[in-house]
Protein backbone atom coordinates (compact mmCIF):
# COMPACT_ATOMS: atom_id res chain seq x y z
CA UNK A 1 0.00 0.00 0.00
CA UNK A 2 1.17 3.63 -0.86
CA UNK A 3 2.72 5.39 2.10
CA UNK A 4 0.57 8.72 2.43
CA UNK A 5 2.74 12.15 2.95
CA UNK A 6 2.85 14.24 5.68
CA UNK A 7 1.39 16.93 3.20
CA UNK A 8 -1.52 15.07 1.97
CA UNK A 9 -5.06 16.02 3.30
CA UNK A 10 -6.16 12.68 5.29
CA UNK A 11 -2.61 13.15 7.06
CA UNK A 12 -3.19 16.24 8.11
CA UNK A 13 -6.84 16.01 8.83
CA UNK A 14 -6.90 12.92 11.01
CA UNK A 15 -4.19 14.26 13.93
CA UNK A 16 -6.00 17.54 14.71
CA UNK A 17 -9.55 16.37 13.89
CA UNK A 18 -11.55 15.83 17.15
CA UNK A 19 -10.72 19.02 19.12
CA UNK A 20 -11.27 21.59 16.45
CA UNK A 21 -14.91 20.00 15.65
CA UNK A 22 -15.71 19.89 18.98
CA UNK A 23 -14.64 23.80 19.42
CA UNK A 24 -16.41 24.35 16.34
CA UNK A 25 -19.91 22.80 17.64
CA UNK A 26 -19.65 24.63 20.54
CA UNK A 27 -18.79 27.93 19.06
CA UNK A 28 -21.54 27.15 16.28
CA UNK A 29 -24.17 26.71 18.83
CA UNK A 30 -23.32 29.46 20.87
CA UNK A 31 -23.07 31.77 17.67
CA UNK A 32 -26.65 30.33 16.27
CA UNK A 33 -28.32 31.08 19.71
CA UNK A 34 -26.99 34.72 19.74
CA UNK A 35 -27.74 35.19 16.32
CA UNK A 36 -31.43 34.36 16.64
CA UNK A 37 -31.92 36.33 19.83
CA UNK A 38 -30.46 39.41 18.23
CA UNK A 39 -32.69 38.80 15.29
CA UNK A 40 -35.17 38.82 16.73
CA UNK A 41 -34.36 42.18 18.46
CA UNK A 42 -33.51 43.38 15.45
CA UNK A 43 -36.73 42.72 12.99
CA UNK A 44 -38.93 43.81 16.15
CA UNK A 45 -36.77 46.99 16.06
CA UNK A 46 -36.67 47.46 12.01
CA UNK A 47 -40.71 46.48 11.87
CA UNK A 48 -41.68 48.88 14.93
CA UNK A 49 -39.29 51.97 12.68
CA UNK A 50 -41.45 50.99 9.70
CA UNK A 51 -45.05 51.38 11.63
CA UNK A 52 -43.51 54.51 12.56
CA UNK A 53 -42.47 55.89 9.78
CA UNK A 54 -45.79 55.06 7.63
CA UNK A 55 -48.03 55.96 9.98
CA UNK A 56 -46.38 59.22 9.96
CA UNK A 57 -46.73 58.95 6.19
CA UNK A 58 -50.32 58.63 5.96
CA UNK A 59 -51.06 61.44 8.27
CA UNK A 60 -49.41 63.80 5.83
CA UNK A 61 -51.59 62.65 3.26
CA UNK A 62 -54.57 63.04 5.44
CA UNK A 63 -53.77 66.57 6.39
CA UNK A 64 -52.78 66.96 2.43
CA UNK A 65 -56.74 65.47 1.30
CA UNK A 66 -57.89 68.01 3.99
CA UNK A 67 -55.94 71.45 2.95
CA UNK A 68 -56.77 70.27 -1.08
CA UNK A 69 -60.62 70.05 -0.30
CA UNK A 70 -60.26 73.37 1.50
CA UNK A 71 -58.14 74.67 -1.18
CA UNK A 72 -61.00 73.54 -3.68
CA UNK A 73 -63.89 74.28 -1.67
CA UNK A 74 -62.60 78.28 -1.70
CA UNK A 75 -61.42 78.59 -5.30
CA UNK A 76 -64.09 76.32 -6.79
CA UNK A 77 -66.55 78.74 -8.29
CA UNK A 78 -69.06 75.97 -8.87
CA UNK A 79 -70.22 76.21 -5.10
CA UNK A 80 -72.13 79.71 -5.94
CA UNK A 81 -73.35 78.49 -9.04
CA UNK A 82 -74.69 75.27 -8.42
CA UNK A 83 -78.34 77.03 -7.00
CA UNK A 84 -78.76 79.22 -9.92
CA UNK A 85 -81.97 80.10 -11.32
CA UNK A 86 -80.73 79.76 -14.61
CA UNK A 87 -81.13 76.28 -15.48
CA UNK A 88 -78.12 75.94 -17.84
CA UNK A 89 -75.98 77.93 -15.59
CA UNK A 90 -76.63 75.15 -12.89
CA UNK A 91 -75.87 72.12 -15.38
CA UNK A 92 -72.57 73.99 -16.42
CA UNK A 93 -71.73 74.34 -12.84
CA UNK A 94 -72.41 70.71 -11.56
CA UNK A 95 -70.28 69.49 -14.62
CA UNK A 96 -67.80 71.79 -13.79
CA UNK A 97 -67.73 70.39 -10.03
CA UNK A 98 -67.94 66.73 -11.70
CA UNK A 99 -64.64 67.22 -12.93
CA UNK A 100 -62.82 68.72 -10.20
CA UNK A 101 -64.23 65.66 -7.96
CA UNK A 102 -62.70 63.21 -10.38
CA UNK A 103 -59.36 65.22 -10.70
CA UNK A 104 -58.78 65.74 -7.43
CA UNK A 105 -59.41 61.48 -6.52
CA UNK A 106 -57.27 60.62 -9.11
CA UNK A 107 -54.44 62.90 -7.09
CA UNK A 108 -55.22 61.08 -4.10
CA UNK A 109 -53.95 57.13 -4.42
CA UNK A 110 -55.31 56.92 -0.26
CA UNK A 111 -58.64 58.68 -1.31
CA UNK A 112 -61.95 55.81 -2.07
CA UNK A 113 -64.64 58.93 -2.01
CA UNK A 114 -64.84 62.33 -2.78
CA UNK A 115 -68.76 64.05 -2.60
CA UNK A 116 -70.61 67.14 -2.38
CA UNK A 117 -74.06 67.34 -1.07
CA UNK A 118 -76.38 70.20 -1.65
CA UNK A 119 -78.90 69.59 1.52
CA UNK A 120 -81.58 72.50 0.02
CA UNK A 121 -81.73 70.26 -3.37
CA UNK A 122 -80.53 66.57 -1.66
CA UNK A 123 -78.30 66.56 -4.60
CA UNK A 124 -75.05 63.74 -4.74
CA UNK A 125 -72.16 64.71 -6.91
CA UNK A 126 -69.53 61.75 -6.68
CA UNK A 127 -66.12 60.40 -7.65
CA UNK A 128 -64.61 57.21 -6.64
CA UNK A 129 -61.25 55.29 -6.33
CA UNK A 130 -60.10 52.67 -9.03
CA UNK A 131 -59.79 50.46 -6.20
CA UNK A 132 -63.94 50.65 -4.92
CA UNK A 133 -66.18 48.10 -6.17
CA UNK A 134 -70.06 48.37 -7.32
CA UNK A 135 -71.10 47.20 -3.82
CA UNK A 136 -68.99 48.98 -1.97
CA UNK A 137 -70.32 52.64 -3.99
CA UNK A 138 -73.59 51.39 -3.27
CA UNK A 139 -73.33 51.02 0.12
CA UNK A 140 -71.20 54.71 0.61
CA UNK A 141 -74.13 56.31 -1.15
CA UNK A 142 -77.08 54.46 0.61
CA UNK A 143 -75.18 56.21 3.65
CA UNK A 144 -74.85 59.50 2.59
CA UNK A 145 -78.42 60.14 1.77
CA UNK A 146 -79.90 58.01 4.00
CA UNK A 147 -77.72 58.35 7.09
CA UNK A 148 -74.86 60.74 7.11
CA UNK A 149 -77.36 64.08 5.75
CA UNK A 150 -80.59 62.66 7.62
CA UNK A 151 -80.39 65.03 10.03
CA UNK A 152 -77.39 67.66 9.91
CA UNK A 153 -74.04 66.86 9.52
CA UNK A 154 -71.48 68.52 11.51
CA UNK A 155 -68.11 69.57 9.38
CA UNK A 156 -64.85 69.26 11.48
CA UNK A 157 -61.73 66.60 11.75
CA UNK A 158 -61.27 63.12 10.37
CA UNK A 159 -64.18 60.57 12.12
CA UNK A 160 -64.66 57.04 12.10
CA UNK A 161 -67.59 55.88 10.40
CA UNK A 162 -69.29 52.00 9.84
CA UNK A 163 -70.52 51.52 6.10
CA UNK A 164 -71.37 48.32 4.63
CA UNK A 165 -69.70 46.64 7.53
CA UNK A 166 -65.98 48.37 7.02
CA UNK A 167 -64.87 51.37 8.96
CA UNK A 168 -63.93 54.47 6.86
CA UNK A 169 -62.36 57.79 7.74
CA UNK A 170 -64.86 60.42 6.76
CA UNK A 171 -63.88 64.22 6.77
CA UNK A 172 -66.69 67.50 6.01
CA UNK A 173 -66.38 71.02 4.71
CA UNK A 174 -69.05 73.01 4.79
CA UNK A 175 -70.35 76.41 3.10
CA UNK A 176 -73.54 77.88 2.13
CA UNK A 177 -75.27 74.19 3.27
CA UNK A 178 -73.62 72.61 0.41
CA UNK A 179 -70.84 69.95 2.09
CA UNK A 180 -67.63 68.57 0.31
CA UNK A 181 -66.68 65.62 1.91
CA UNK A 182 -64.07 62.81 1.56
CA UNK A 183 -64.41 58.59 2.69
CA UNK A 184 -60.92 56.77 3.44
CA UNK A 185 -61.24 52.90 3.67
CA UNK A 186 -59.13 51.94 6.88
CA UNK A 187 -58.40 48.99 5.93
CA UNK A 188 -56.15 50.17 3.03
CA UNK A 189 -53.47 51.53 5.11
CA UNK A 190 -52.33 48.29 5.62
CA UNK A 191 -52.24 47.48 1.92
CA UNK A 192 -48.61 49.00 1.16
CA UNK A 193 -47.01 47.03 4.07
CA UNK A 194 -48.89 43.46 3.51
CA UNK A 195 -45.70 42.83 0.68
CA UNK A 196 -43.23 43.41 3.52
CA UNK A 197 -45.21 41.70 6.02
CA UNK A 198 -45.27 38.71 4.16
CA UNK A 199 -41.75 38.92 3.84
CA UNK A 200 -40.63 39.49 7.32
CA UNK A 201 -43.14 37.91 9.48
CA UNK A 202 -44.91 40.76 10.72
CA UNK A 203 -48.66 42.49 11.15
CA UNK A 204 -49.43 45.43 10.50
CA UNK A 205 -53.37 45.88 11.70
CA UNK A 206 -55.52 49.45 11.60
CA UNK A 207 -57.90 50.28 14.64
CA UNK A 208 -60.02 53.37 15.04
CA UNK A 209 -58.63 55.58 18.11
CA UNK A 210 -61.02 53.20 20.72
CA UNK A 211 -58.55 49.67 19.67
CA UNK A 212 -61.26 48.41 17.54
CA UNK A 213 -59.88 46.42 14.83
CA UNK A 214 -60.80 47.43 11.15
CA UNK A 215 -59.18 43.97 9.87
CA UNK A 216 -57.79 40.55 10.55
CA UNK A 217 -60.76 39.99 13.48
CA UNK A 218 -60.31 36.29 12.56
CA UNK A 219 -56.77 35.89 12.98
CA UNK A 220 -56.63 37.95 16.42
CA UNK A 221 -59.84 36.31 17.88
CA UNK A 222 -58.01 32.84 16.42
CA UNK A 223 -54.50 33.40 18.37
CA UNK A 224 -56.03 35.51 21.20
CA UNK A 225 -54.29 39.03 21.09
CA UNK A 226 -55.64 42.15 22.89
CA UNK A 227 -54.57 45.07 21.10
CA UNK A 228 -53.74 47.87 23.15
CA UNK A 229 -52.55 51.61 22.87
CA UNK A 230 -48.78 51.14 23.97
CA UNK A 231 -46.16 52.40 22.08
CA UNK A 232 -43.58 49.48 23.65
CA UNK A 233 -43.73 46.68 22.80
CA UNK A 234 -45.79 43.84 25.23
CA UNK A 235 -46.16 40.24 25.10
CA UNK A 236 -49.65 39.08 23.65
CA UNK A 237 -51.88 36.23 22.39
CA UNK A 238 -51.94 31.96 23.24
CA UNK A 239 -48.87 31.47 25.16
CA UNK A 240 -47.49 35.12 24.83
CA UNK A 241 -46.67 34.58 20.92
CA UNK A 242 -46.66 37.73 20.28
CA UNK A 243 -45.59 40.85 20.44
CA UNK A 244 -47.20 44.16 19.95
CA UNK A 245 -46.85 47.79 19.86
CA UNK A 246 -49.03 50.13 18.58
CA UNK A 247 -49.03 54.14 16.35
CA UNK A 248 -51.22 56.40 17.08
CA UNK A 249 -52.65 58.52 14.68
CA UNK A 250 -52.35 62.58 15.16
CA UNK A 251 -53.77 63.45 11.78
CA UNK A 252 -56.93 60.90 12.24
CA UNK A 253 -59.28 58.98 15.10
CA UNK A 254 -56.72 55.72 14.37
CA UNK A 255 -54.01 53.16 15.21
CA UNK A 256 -51.67 51.20 13.78
CA UNK A 257 -51.13 48.02 15.39
CA UNK A 258 -47.03 46.34 14.63
CA UNK A 259 -48.37 41.89 15.83
CA UNK A 260 -44.66 40.55 15.47
CA UNK A 261 -44.42 36.51 16.22
CA UNK A 262 -42.09 35.63 18.97
CA UNK A 263 -39.74 33.21 16.64
CA UNK A 264 -37.17 32.86 19.35
CA UNK A 265 -36.79 29.38 20.92
CA UNK A 266 -40.42 29.03 19.97
CA UNK A 267 -40.96 29.40 16.37
CA UNK A 268 -38.88 28.04 13.35
CA UNK A 269 -35.57 29.87 15.05
CA UNK A 270 -35.81 27.71 18.08
CA UNK A 271 -36.21 24.22 16.22
CA UNK A 272 -33.77 24.58 13.97
CA UNK A 273 -31.44 25.73 17.16
CA UNK A 274 -32.45 22.20 18.89
CA UNK A 275 -31.74 20.24 15.70
CA UNK A 276 -28.53 22.21 14.94
CA UNK A 277 -27.38 20.66 18.81
CA UNK A 278 -28.57 17.16 18.28
CA UNK A 279 -26.70 17.29 14.77
CA UNK A 280 -23.78 18.56 16.51
CA UNK A 281 -23.67 16.13 18.67
CA UNK A 282 -23.79 12.85 16.84
CA UNK A 283 -21.48 14.33 13.91
CA UNK A 284 -18.63 14.35 17.17
CA UNK A 285 -19.62 10.76 17.66
CA UNK A 286 -19.33 9.75 14.30
CA UNK A 287 -15.55 11.25 13.52
CA UNK A 288 -13.54 8.18 13.55
CA UNK A 289 -16.05 6.45 10.93
CA UNK A 290 -16.08 9.64 8.95
CA UNK A 291 -12.53 9.76 9.24
CA UNK A 292 -11.57 6.36 7.54
CA UNK A 293 -14.67 6.99 5.00
CA UNK A 294 -13.44 10.17 3.73
CA UNK A 295 -9.69 8.80 3.15
CA UNK A 296 -11.00 5.87 0.63
CA UNK A 297 -13.85 7.53 -1.00
CA UNK A 298 -12.72 10.96 -0.68
CA UNK A 299 -8.78 11.48 -0.24
CA UNK A 300 -8.35 9.09 -2.48
CA UNK A 301 -10.16 10.13 -5.61
CA UNK A 302 -8.96 14.00 -5.47
CA UNK A 303 -5.70 12.52 -5.95
CA UNK A 304 -6.80 11.62 -8.97
CA UNK A 305 -8.66 14.17 -10.13
CA UNK A 306 -5.10 16.13 -9.07
CA UNK A 307 -2.70 14.57 -10.84
CA UNK A 308 -5.13 14.95 -13.80
CA UNK A 309 -5.35 18.87 -13.34
CA UNK A 310 -1.75 18.29 -13.41
CA UNK A 311 -1.38 16.71 -17.04
CA UNK A 312 -3.63 19.53 -18.71
CA UNK A 313 -1.16 22.29 -16.90
CA UNK A 314 1.46 20.73 -18.15
CA UNK A 315 -0.02 21.13 -21.90
CA UNK A 316 -1.98 18.28 -22.07
CA UNK A 317 -5.50 19.25 -22.69
CA UNK A 318 -7.14 16.25 -24.02
CA UNK A 319 -6.05 14.23 -21.25
CA UNK A 320 -8.57 11.61 -19.63
CA UNK A 321 -9.05 10.09 -16.51
CA UNK A 322 -9.04 6.36 -16.09
CA UNK A 323 -12.25 5.08 -14.61
CA UNK A 324 -12.27 3.53 -11.35
CA UNK A 325 -14.64 1.54 -8.67
CA UNK A 326 -14.67 5.00 -6.90
CA UNK A 327 -18.37 6.83 -5.36
CA UNK A 328 -20.58 7.26 -7.75
CA UNK A 329 -20.27 11.23 -7.42
CA UNK A 330 -16.92 11.19 -8.36
CA UNK A 331 -17.59 8.60 -11.13
CA UNK A 332 -19.28 11.31 -12.70
CA UNK A 333 -17.09 13.86 -11.84
CA UNK A 334 -14.06 11.83 -14.11
CA UNK A 335 -16.83 11.49 -17.14
CA UNK A 336 -17.59 15.05 -16.84
CA UNK A 337 -13.72 16.14 -16.90
CA UNK A 338 -12.91 13.29 -20.10
CA UNK A 339 -15.77 15.65 -21.45
CA UNK A 340 -14.37 19.18 -20.80
CA UNK A 341 -11.86 19.32 -23.02
CA UNK A 342 -14.03 18.57 -26.07
CA UNK A 343 -17.09 20.80 -24.76
CA UNK A 344 -15.08 23.96 -24.50
CA UNK A 345 -14.89 25.20 -28.50
CA UNK A 346 -18.86 24.30 -28.70
CA UNK A 347 -19.01 26.36 -25.37
CA UNK A 348 -17.30 29.46 -26.62
CA UNK A 349 -19.36 29.13 -29.93
CA UNK A 350 -22.98 29.01 -27.98
CA UNK A 351 -21.83 32.00 -25.91
CA UNK A 352 -20.68 33.88 -28.56
CA UNK A 353 -23.81 33.41 -30.07
CA UNK A 354 -25.69 34.07 -27.00
CA UNK A 355 -24.10 37.50 -26.84
CA UNK A 356 -25.24 38.74 -30.59
CA UNK A 357 -28.86 37.11 -29.48
CA UNK A 358 -28.79 39.62 -27.06
CA UNK A 359 -28.16 42.33 -28.86
CA UNK A 360 -29.96 41.85 -31.22
CA UNK A 361 -32.83 41.58 -28.19
CA UNK A 362 -31.56 44.69 -27.19
CA UNK A 363 -31.73 46.57 -30.28
CA UNK A 364 -35.35 45.54 -30.97
CA UNK A 365 -36.24 46.89 -27.55
CA UNK A 366 -34.78 49.99 -28.21
CA UNK A 367 -36.49 50.51 -31.85
CA UNK A 368 -40.20 49.79 -30.19
CA UNK A 369 -40.47 52.30 -27.40
CA UNK A 370 -43.63 53.80 -27.52
CA UNK A 371 -44.12 57.77 -27.90
CA UNK A 372 -47.05 58.43 -26.09
CA UNK A 373 -47.08 62.02 -26.52
CA UNK A 374 -47.13 61.87 -30.33
CA UNK A 375 -50.57 59.74 -30.19
CA UNK A 376 -51.99 61.74 -27.37
CA UNK A 377 -50.96 64.74 -29.72
CA UNK A 378 -52.39 62.99 -32.59
CA UNK A 379 -55.79 62.15 -30.69
CA UNK A 380 -55.92 65.98 -29.96
CA UNK A 381 -55.78 66.74 -33.78
CA UNK A 382 -58.28 64.38 -34.62
CA UNK A 383 -60.68 65.72 -32.37
CA UNK A 384 -59.88 69.51 -32.87
CA UNK A 385 -61.12 68.81 -36.90
CA UNK A 386 -63.69 66.60 -35.88
CA UNK A 387 -65.04 69.63 -33.80
CA UNK A 388 -64.24 72.31 -36.14
CA UNK A 389 -66.02 70.66 -38.91
CA UNK A 390 -62.39 69.90 -41.05
CA UNK A 391 -64.02 67.23 -42.94
CA UNK A 392 -60.78 67.70 -45.57
CA UNK A 393 -57.82 68.26 -42.93
CA UNK A 394 -59.49 65.27 -40.63
CA UNK A 395 -59.15 62.63 -43.64
CA UNK A 396 -55.78 63.94 -44.69
CA UNK A 397 -54.55 63.50 -40.79
CA UNK A 398 -56.53 60.47 -40.52
CA UNK A 399 -54.54 59.14 -43.64
CA UNK A 400 -51.07 60.20 -42.38
CA UNK A 401 -51.94 58.40 -38.87
CA UNK A 402 -52.63 55.19 -40.69
CA UNK A 403 -49.07 55.36 -42.75
CA UNK A 404 -47.10 56.46 -39.42
CA UNK A 405 -48.75 53.17 -37.66
CA UNK A 406 -48.15 50.75 -40.18
CA UNK A 407 -44.83 51.97 -40.38
CA UNK A 408 -44.30 52.19 -36.87
CA UNK A 409 -45.82 48.23 -36.11
CA UNK A 410 -43.06 47.01 -38.91
CA UNK A 411 -40.17 48.97 -37.54
CA UNK A 412 -38.94 45.50 -35.29
CA UNK A 413 -36.77 45.10 -38.44
CA UNK A 414 -32.94 45.65 -37.53
CA UNK A 415 -32.41 48.21 -41.06
CA UNK A 416 -35.11 49.52 -43.40
CA UNK A 417 -33.92 51.56 -46.33
CA UNK A 418 -33.32 54.98 -45.99
CA UNK A 419 -36.23 55.90 -48.52
CA UNK A 420 -38.54 54.37 -46.73
CA UNK A 421 -37.54 56.53 -43.42
CA UNK A 422 -37.68 59.54 -45.64
CA UNK A 423 -41.47 58.27 -46.72
CA UNK A 424 -42.14 58.25 -42.85
CA UNK A 425 -41.37 61.65 -42.50
CA UNK A 426 -43.06 63.12 -45.06
CA UNK A 427 -46.02 61.53 -43.53
CA UNK A 428 -45.03 62.80 -39.92
CA UNK A 429 -44.08 66.35 -41.08
CA UNK A 430 -47.29 66.80 -43.07
CA UNK A 431 -49.55 65.49 -39.88
CA UNK A 432 -47.50 68.43 -38.28
CA UNK A 433 -47.84 70.77 -41.00
CA UNK A 434 -52.13 70.46 -40.70
CA UNK A 435 -51.65 70.31 -37.01
CA UNK A 436 -49.27 73.56 -37.21
CA UNK A 437 -50.99 75.20 -40.19
CA UNK A 438 -48.54 77.90 -41.83
CA UNK A 439 -46.50 77.81 -38.82
CA UNK A 440 -43.89 74.80 -40.43
CA UNK A 441 -42.35 73.75 -43.41
CA UNK A 442 -39.26 71.37 -44.89
CA UNK A 443 -37.13 71.15 -47.02
CA UNK A 444 -35.20 67.61 -48.19
CA UNK A 445 -31.97 67.67 -50.29
CA UNK A 446 -31.93 63.82 -50.77
CA UNK A 447 -29.77 62.65 -53.85
CA UNK A 448 -30.83 58.63 -55.23
CA UNK A 449 -27.89 57.55 -55.15
CA UNK A 450 -28.52 57.56 -51.10
CA UNK A 451 -32.09 56.03 -51.13
CA UNK A 452 -31.23 52.86 -50.88
CA UNK A 453 -29.05 52.79 -47.94
CA UNK A 454 -29.76 50.30 -44.99
CA UNK A 455 -30.35 52.50 -41.50
CA UNK A 456 -31.80 51.57 -38.51
CA UNK A 457 -35.88 52.86 -38.54
CA UNK A 458 -36.83 55.86 -36.82
CA UNK A 459 -33.09 56.54 -36.30
CA UNK A 460 -33.69 59.88 -38.26
CA UNK A 461 -37.11 60.45 -37.72
CA UNK A 462 -35.78 61.18 -33.99
CA UNK A 463 -34.32 64.36 -34.52
CA UNK A 464 -37.58 65.81 -36.95
CA UNK A 465 -39.35 64.95 -34.05
CA UNK A 466 -37.66 67.24 -31.77
CA UNK A 467 -37.74 70.02 -33.68
CA UNK A 468 -41.46 69.74 -33.59
CA UNK A 469 -41.74 69.32 -29.85
CA UNK A 470 -38.79 72.37 -29.15
CA UNK A 471 -38.28 74.64 -32.15
CA UNK A 472 -42.25 74.97 -32.52
CA UNK A 473 -43.07 76.61 -29.30
CA UNK A 474 -40.56 79.27 -29.79
CA UNK A 475 -40.68 80.44 -33.54
CA UNK A 476 -43.70 82.10 -35.73
CA UNK A 477 -42.05 79.80 -38.54
CA UNK A 478 -39.97 76.65 -38.50
CA UNK A 479 -38.69 75.25 -41.46
CA UNK A 480 -36.65 71.91 -41.32
CA UNK A 481 -33.66 70.92 -43.61
CA UNK A 482 -32.50 67.56 -44.16
CA UNK A 483 -29.34 66.93 -46.35
CA UNK A 484 -27.99 63.14 -47.16
CA UNK A 485 -24.45 62.32 -49.21
CA UNK A 486 -22.76 59.24 -49.82
CA UNK A 487 -18.93 60.41 -48.34
CA UNK A 488 -15.95 57.81 -47.18
CA UNK A 489 -17.92 54.49 -47.65
CA UNK A 490 -20.56 56.16 -45.23
CA UNK A 491 -23.74 57.88 -45.31
CA UNK A 492 -23.50 61.58 -43.46
CA UNK A 493 -27.00 63.21 -43.00
CA UNK A 494 -28.13 66.81 -41.57
CA UNK A 495 -31.04 67.71 -39.80
CA UNK A 496 -30.87 71.40 -38.77
CA UNK A 497 -34.11 74.32 -38.59
CA UNK A 498 -34.22 77.60 -37.89
CA UNK A 499 -35.60 77.90 -34.34
CA UNK A 500 -34.05 79.29 -30.94
CA UNK A 501 -31.28 76.62 -30.52
CA UNK A 502 -30.21 75.23 -27.29
CA UNK A 503 -28.43 75.88 -24.33
CA UNK A 504 -24.35 75.15 -23.67
CA UNK A 505 -25.40 72.97 -21.01
CA UNK A 506 -28.75 71.12 -22.95
CA UNK A 507 -25.58 70.54 -26.35
CA UNK A 508 -23.01 69.27 -23.96
CA UNK A 509 -25.01 66.69 -21.81
CA UNK A 510 -26.70 65.48 -25.48
CA UNK A 511 -22.82 65.13 -26.67
CA UNK A 512 -21.57 63.14 -23.67
CA UNK A 513 -22.24 59.36 -24.77
CA UNK A 514 -22.47 58.08 -21.11
CA UNK A 515 -25.58 60.85 -20.85
CA UNK A 516 -28.76 58.80 -19.91
CA UNK A 517 -32.29 60.84 -19.47
CA UNK A 518 -34.04 61.34 -16.90
CA UNK A 519 -37.79 61.51 -17.06
CA UNK A 520 -38.42 60.59 -20.35
CA UNK A 521 -36.40 63.99 -21.39
CA UNK A 522 -34.20 63.25 -24.49
CA UNK A 523 -35.26 59.27 -24.34
CA UNK A 524 -35.51 59.76 -28.45
CA UNK A 525 -31.39 61.15 -29.10
CA UNK A 526 -30.31 58.97 -26.53
CA UNK A 527 -32.16 55.38 -28.23
CA UNK A 528 -30.46 56.78 -31.54
CA UNK A 529 -27.22 57.08 -30.20
CA UNK A 530 -27.66 53.46 -28.33
CA UNK A 531 -29.19 51.60 -31.48
CA UNK A 532 -26.48 53.08 -33.68
CA UNK A 533 -23.72 51.92 -30.93
CA UNK A 534 -24.89 48.24 -31.04
CA UNK A 535 -24.93 47.99 -34.94
CA UNK A 536 -21.95 49.96 -35.44
CA UNK A 537 -19.44 50.40 -32.66
CA UNK A 538 -17.24 53.58 -32.91
CA UNK A 539 -17.23 53.70 -37.10
CA UNK A 540 -21.25 55.70 -36.53
CA UNK A 541 -21.85 58.19 -34.23
CA UNK A 542 -24.17 61.43 -33.61
CA UNK A 543 -23.24 65.00 -33.09
CA UNK A 544 -25.09 67.78 -32.41
CA UNK A 545 -24.45 71.74 -32.30
CA UNK A 546 -25.58 75.08 -33.05
CA UNK A 547 -26.55 76.27 -36.67
CA UNK A 548 -25.93 78.60 -38.49
CA UNK A 549 -29.84 78.85 -39.10
CA UNK A 550 -30.29 79.90 -35.59
CA UNK A 551 -31.39 76.42 -34.29
CA UNK A 552 -30.02 72.88 -33.77
CA UNK A 553 -27.70 70.77 -36.05
CA UNK A 554 -27.75 67.31 -36.13
CA UNK A 555 -25.06 65.58 -37.93
CA UNK A 556 -25.13 61.36 -38.17
CA UNK A 557 -22.62 59.60 -39.84
CA UNK A 558 -23.51 55.58 -41.33
CA UNK A 559 -21.34 53.23 -42.17
CA UNK A 560 -22.17 51.68 -45.51
CA UNK A 561 -21.33 47.72 -44.68
CA UNK A 562 -23.10 46.95 -41.28
CA UNK A 563 -26.08 44.55 -43.35
CA UNK A 564 -23.25 42.54 -44.12
CA UNK A 565 -21.90 42.30 -41.06
CA UNK A 566 -24.86 41.62 -39.58
CA UNK A 567 -25.57 38.81 -41.81
CA UNK A 568 -22.34 36.77 -41.33
CA UNK A 569 -22.69 34.07 -39.95
CA UNK A 570 -18.79 33.22 -38.90
CA UNK A 571 -17.61 33.15 -35.35
CA UNK A 572 -14.56 35.94 -35.77
CA UNK A 573 -12.71 33.80 -32.79
CA UNK A 574 -12.42 30.93 -34.78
Amino acid sequence: METMSKKSIFNRFTPAVIIPVILLVILVNIASFTVLYQNDRRVAKTAAELNHLYVAETDKNLRLIQEYLFLLQRNEGSFDMIRSEDEWTRMHAKLELQKSLETTISGFSLLDYIFTYDLQSSELLYAYGPGSTQQTRKGIRTYLESELFTGTPVPGNWEVVSIAGESYLLTLLESKKVFLGALVRMADFEEPLRQLSSESSFLSVVTDDKMIPASHLVFLEENGIQLKASTDFYLTGTRNHYYVRTDRSDAAPYCLCLVLPRTFLTGPGGFFLITLLLVSVSAVALIPLLTRLIRKDVVEPLKVLDTAIGEINSGDALYQIPLRDDPEEFVRVDKAFNNMTRQLHEAKIRAYEDVIEKQKLRLSYLQMQIRPHFFMNALTTVSNFARLGKQNELDSFIGYLASYLRYMFRSNLTLVPFKEELAHMETYLSMQELRFSGTLSHVFDIPEDTKTVMLPPFSVHNFAENVVKHAMSEQDHVTLYLQARLKDNALHITVEDNGSGMTEEALRQLNDPDYKPHAGQSIGVWNTRQTLRLLYGDRAGVKISDSLLGGTRVEMTIPLDVEERMNSDEDPSV
